[in-house]
């Protein structure tokens, strides 16, 4: 068995053989470095780019409660103060809401029930799984009383 001491005796240029580990060891530490800073550069393009994701959802999840909400239950406003609603909804975010906040005509809770019926049902769901987890004492609107059950 070859050692490296073995082939560094028999090789005729020793020094070549030398500068060429050297350049190889240097060749192999930037590939190694420029391969892990691309994988590491991608993986924070797409880390970003999830956490992008995430602040559009908790946003459009608090738009849809701001919608429904006050759809599902009478006086919603009455009863939730806005800054309990975003601590319930788990984001910073309090919802500017004009007090006293009028309550939706049967026109505007006939269009939006259409409008919730249209939502992506896991959309539904999650809304609905929201209003069942609120310990306030809340009125469902008669309207919106089977949606509740349904799901």
């Amino acid at each position: 068995m070859m050692t490296i001491e073995t082939f560094f005796k028999s090789a005729s240029e020793e020094a070549v053989i030398y500068r060429y580990l050297e350049l190889l060891s240097a060749r192999t530490a930037e590939l190694e470095q420029r391969l892990g800073y691309d994988e590491i550069g991608a993986l924070r393009a797409e880390n970003q780019q999830l956490r992008s994701q995430l602040v559009a959802q908790e946003r459009s999840g608090l738009e849809q409660l701001l919608v429904f909400l006050p759809v599902i239950f009478r006086n919603f406003w009455s009863v939730v103060r806005p800054d309990e609603l975003a601590l319930l909804a788990g984001t910073f975010q309090v919802p500017n809401i004009p007090s006293p906040y009028p309550e939706p005509s049967a026109d505007t809770i006939t269009t939006l029930k259409q409008r919730f019926l249209q939502l992506p049902e896991h959309q539904q769901a999650s809304i609905i799984g929201f209003c069942r987890e609120l310990q306030h004492r809340l009125e469902i609107r008669s309207e919106m009383r089977d949606l509740m059950k349904r799901l």
